[in-house]
């Protein structure tokens, strides 16, 4: 094989990678991390270094990190949530009235959520609210602003 046809073989490989790979910044570092579309990623809140947790028998809560805990692991799909899914079959859904709370995956738009990576903040699509926590409790809905309740770091 020529170094010509070797050099477009990789060119072409490296543009069809591209389309299933993007940028997330982790608000606690200017390092860039590649994210890949459609994995399991957890959800570390940035103040407590807890991370996000749930099932359906004791809601969602935030619990010490550990890259085997299947009830931490949500997918990911290119900065947006179509819902936030669970690895173990539940999807996290949030209203101002009853706050965050796990529920079966509908498709509502109490489920939608989308990640701001710059920023950090998790945003509930309906209520337009942010995903905040004080405390290493449960996490609930607030006014979103830039600010250190608000602010979670997404990594495989």
């Amino acid at each position: 094989m020529t170094s010509k046809r070797v050099t477009a073989v990789l060119v072409a490989v490296m543009i069809a990678l591209t389309g299933f790979f993007t940028i997330a910044n982790s608000p606690a570092s200017a390092a860039s991390k590649p994210v890949q579309v459609l994995a399991w990623y957890h959800l570390q809140h940035i103040k407590t270094t807890k991370c996000l947790e749930g099932s359906i028998s004791v809601g969602i809560r935030l619990g010490t990190c550990s890259a085997t805990n299947s009830y931490q692991q949500f997918l990911f799909d290119d900065g947006t949530w179509d819902s936030l899914a669970n690895s173990n079959g539940f999807c996290v859904e949030a209203a101002p009235s009853v706050g965050v709370r796990p529920g079966d995956c509908n498709g509502t738009d109490y489920q939608q959520w989308y990640y701001y990576p710059a920023t950090g903040a998790v945003q509930h699509m309906r209520s337009r609210l942010c995903l905040e926590a004080a405390t290493t409790v449960a996490p609930r809905l607030g006014e979103c602003g830039i600010n250190e309740y608000q602010q979670w770091w997404l990594y495989a």
